[in-house]
């Protein structure tokens, strides 16, 4: 259930801010398709301190799936002309990666269980707030 809450609380939140904000006064300003880009780098630029990774080469995999993600979340919000499309996409996103990263992290759990404390391998792939 948490991750439904987490998962729903984050989607609006950021859809509120980059689409919600920035994307109508800066269609006004530069047209759609820009807007469009220029929020979608805003938003990856925002995703640059995300503790997913550690290595400079899967960082920049994240930074350009999220580039990715903020166009098809700006298209979403256009296309519909609403917020909730951009809203439900970003949702399911986090839902998808949030159960995918938990699965992982019982399996990283469950070998603690069996084997004693964590390697540091297994370590640096959770969340800094989490690590030993």
């Amino acid at each position: 259930p948490w991750i439904l809450v987490f998962a729903t609380l984050n989607s609006v939140m950021e859809e509120l801010w980059f689409r919600g904000i920035f994307l109508r006064p800066f269609s006004a300003g530069m047209g759609s398709r820009q807007a469009v880009m220029v929020t979608a780098i805003i938003f990856a630029a925002a995703h640059v301190a995300a503790t997913y990774t550690n290595s400079v080469g899967e960082q920049l995999l994240l930074l350009s799936l999220a580039f990715a993600i903020g166009l098809v979340a700006g298209w979403a919000m256009r296309r519909a002309n609403s917020l909730w499309g951009s809203v439900l996409f970003h949702m399911g996103l986090d839902l998808l990666s949030s159960s995918d990263y938990w699965m992982r992290h019982d399996a990283t759990v469950h070998r603690q269980s069996l084997i004693g404390r964590p390697t540091r391998a297994e370590t640096t792939r959770l969340p800094a707030f989490m690590r030993y």
